[in-house]
């Protein structure tokens, strides 16, 4: 539906972690009008209880990474870039292996820094 990422990672333009929406926010548009969906039907079910989604984590960096997402964005680099073309995906999943060495390559390639105390505390 070419939303952009933003309108559900809503804190990704001002905060280190992108966010996940709340219950409510995902039922705005994935109204229980397609029916069929098993999945539309857990989130009706969700929303309408006031529960929140638990989500699982896809991504997971060392907790000695300094990764922010709204450095990322402020660069204009793409959110395929690591997370895969997630519109075509029908289950969300870690897109690429993101080791230290494919980091700094993409730095290199950008020209971003690769002083260590750019990604590590």
């Amino acid at each position: 539906m070419e939303i952009d990422c933003g309108w559900c990672h809503r804190w990704a333009e001002r905060h280190a972690a992108a966010g996940l929406p709340r219950a409510r926010s995902c039922a705005g548009c994935h109204k229980p009008a397609s029916a069929g969906s098993i999945e539309l039907a857990r989130l009706a079910g969700i929303n309408t209880r006031g529960e929140e989604i638990v989500w699982a984590r896809v991504a997971q960096l060392p907790r000695y990474n300094r990764f922010t997402h709204r450095r990322h964005i402020e660069a204009k680099i793409d959110c395929a870039v690591c997370h895969g073309e997630v519109a075509a995906m029908e289950a969300t999943g870690q897109a690429v292996n993101m080791t230290m060495a494919w980091c700094v390559e993409c730095h290199d390639q950008s020209g971003a820094g690769t002083d260590c105390l750019v990604c590590h505390l």
